[in-house]
């Protein structure tokens, strides 16, 4: 009988230190399996941040090959309409009086207008006096510059003395980039340059 009783107690034992890991056990394990089941779905992250970060690596490294074109886009877009304006009050009689025309006025309207979320411009009006070859020249001079210009309009009349010399009256515009726009970059470098870090 003893041996029954000490085997009965024994089992009894063994029952009571099974419940009792499975009741202080069974929470450590769940929280286990939680934890790794976090690590899982953190490793998942950081791949796809990395393969993120690779592909913008990439997509770095194609526009690079634009750079180029990038700086002229840059230099044809000024960043100040008053630097802008000063190169006008500059540019437009050198290139007038180069190619024949006489400048009477130039006015600029510095009321700004937007011409998108990035880009800005400002009007300009000039009167010249000259020959339609001149003008032609001047427009050719005006293509192949590197700033930015728009024609809106082109009026011309006859001079009553020479029917050769013409009053012109050019209504145009360039951009500039917008002041807001600029800032937004600025931050978005900063912070590019503050995450490699």
């Amino acid at each position: 009988m003893k041996s029954s009783t000490l085997y009965k107690i024994g089992i009894a034992l063994l029952v009571l230190c099974l419940g009792a890991g499975f009741i202080f056990w069974f929470p450590e394990l769940k929280n286990f399996l939680e934890l790794k089941e976090q690590s899982r779905l953190l490793d998942d992250a950081v791949i796809k941040k990395e393969e993120y970060i690779l592909e913008l690596k990439s997509i770095s490294q194609k526009l690079k090959k634009y750079n180029e074109a990038f700086q002229k886009i840059d230099f044809a877009l000024s960043s100040d309409p008053e630097i802008d304006s000063l190169l006008l009050m500059k540019f437009m009689p050198k290139i007038s009086s180069e190619n024949g025309l006489f400048l009477s006025s130039l006015s600029i309207d510095a009321s700004s207008l937007k011409f998108s979320k990035q880009i800005e411009d400002f009007s300009f009006s000039l009167n010249l006096k000259g020959s339609y070859p001149a003008l032609k020249n001047m427009l050719s001079a005006f293509y192949y510059n590197a700033r930015l210009f728009e024609i809106d309009a082109l009026n011309f009349s006859s001079d009553s003395e020479n029917k050769n010399i013409f009053d012109f009256n050019i209504e145009a515009r360039t951009h500039y980039y917008s002041p807001s726009f600029l800032e937004e970059n600025r931050r978005e470098k900063e912070e590019l340059e503050n995450n490699k870090k």
